[in-house]
């Protein structure tokens, strides 16, 4: 549910600075949460009622005396149908049955004196139309399954899905008349998802490079704050999407200020404790260590030869000694191998991988978990490992 909540958020966008009411966009994630994998022509519908998006798009200024078009061109754009679907005409309509949508401060009202009572004619259908009707009608249209099969595809499999994968899966998703659950779950039982052509093939949104680098090695993420400043210092703020399209996401995550600083972070959680001694959980504080590191390696805040260090007052609570021994890892290239094998999504070339064990031995002939630098030596590695663009690979 929060994979699918992010993935609305990105969809349905509206930003804090421009709503300027934390509690408004509070209840608009909270509604996106709560309704992440129910129908999507309900999700429609409470998205357009919804008061962050009606301040967020101008709806609370649409009425029938200076219609204002903003709401129905980016629901017809960007939310349901793409472009190409519908005409000017088309917008002209939608903006005119949505006028007299606003809300209080108990939610959402229709002022029905400011409402435009009159005929209206959109994609085909005429009558004294009213938004319900608008939204009614583009769910109606084959366009709107074939462009929330693409966005939804784009998210979770490829950034570039050929025709016919789209056009099979806006099929299940008529099949199945929107309801968000039996169609994620197609899509995530289908051949495509697993398909080896598409492994990789997507970059993990400094999001997902955060809280999945936090989850695999089951480190807490307590302070907020320095996570949201790690997160805006890699290029995605939540709550504030760049502009109404959401985040563009795919190769525009990567480039050469953010992807120093994507390696910066992995490297803050999954630093060594000091002086080359091992994980010693009575001795060192991770909460602490990932305050200030989240912190200290905020691009906004530090100079290029300060990012570059790693900040190793604490430890992580992913021990990796314990992980070998489970294991019964016996070589440094098996140790390798294990950890690539649990989390990169792409193989690591063979250089990279003599390289990580040619580092794990530390100019011995063999690597000695039991060693007295074992941990610092494994956790650095795994830095390295998370370092590399493989890592960056969904």
């Amino acid at each position: 549910e929060e994979k699918m909540t992010l993935f609305w958020h990105g969809h349905f966008t509206s930003g804090m600075r421009e709503v300027r009411d934390s509690i408004k966009m509070k209840e608009q994630n909270e509604f996106l949460r709560r309704h992440a994998l129910d129908n999507f022509g309900e999700l429609l519908l409470g998205v357009s009622r919804d008061p962050a998006m009606l301040v967020y798009l101008d709806g609370a200024r649409n009425n029938k005396r200076q219609p204002n078009e903003n709401y129905a061109r980016e629901l017809m754009e960007l939310f349901s149908l793409g472009e190409g679907n519908y005409t000017e005409d088309d917008i002209k309509a939608a903006a005119r049955a949505f006028t007299g949508w606003g809300y209080d401060d108990q939610g959402f009202v229709f002022r029905k004196n400011l409402h435009d009572y009159d005929q209206k004619r959109f994609l085909g259908r005429s009558g004294r139309l009213n938004g319900d009707d608008v939204l009614e009608t583009i769910l109606q249209q084959p366009a709107c399954s074939r462009y929330l099969a693409s966005r939804l595809i784009k998210f979770f499999v490829t950034p570039d899905p050929d025709s016919s994968l789209v056009e099979s899966f806006a099929a299940v998703i008529r099949r199945e008349k929107y309801e968000m659950k039996p169609v994620m779950r197609t899509l995530f039982l289908s051949r495509a998802f697993y398909d080896g052509h598409y492994r990789g093939s997507l970059v993990k949104s400094p999001v997902e490079l955060l809280v999945g680098t936090a989850r695999q090695f089951g480190k807490s993420i307590e302070d907020l704050r320095a996570a949201e400043r790690a997160m805006t210092g890699m290029g995605q703020e939540l709550m504030q999407p760049p502009n109404v399209r959401g985040w563009q996401g795919g190769a525009t995550w990567i480039n050469t200020a953010t992807l120093f600083s994507r390696y910066n972070v992995v490297s803050a959680m999954l630093a060594p404790p000091p002086r080359g001694r091992d994980v010693d959980k009575s001795q060192w504080n991770d909460e602490e260590m990932f305050d200030r590191t989240m912190a200290d390696m905020s691009m906004r805040s530090m100079d290029m030869e300060e990012k570059s260090r790693v900040d190793q007052r604490g430890y992580v609570a992913f021990d990796p000694v314990s992980v070998v021994e489970s294991y019964d890892l016996k070589s440094a290239r098996e140790i390798v191998d294990f950890f690539a094998a649990r989390v990169l999504a792409l193989p690591l070339s063979e250089a990279k991988a003599a390289l990580l064990t040619e580092y794990l031995c530390g100019g011995e002939r063999e690597f000695r978990p039991k060693g007295r630098s074992a941990g610092v030596r494994l956790l650095t590695m795994l830095q390295l490992m998370c370092s590399t663009p493989e890592y960056q690979m969904n």
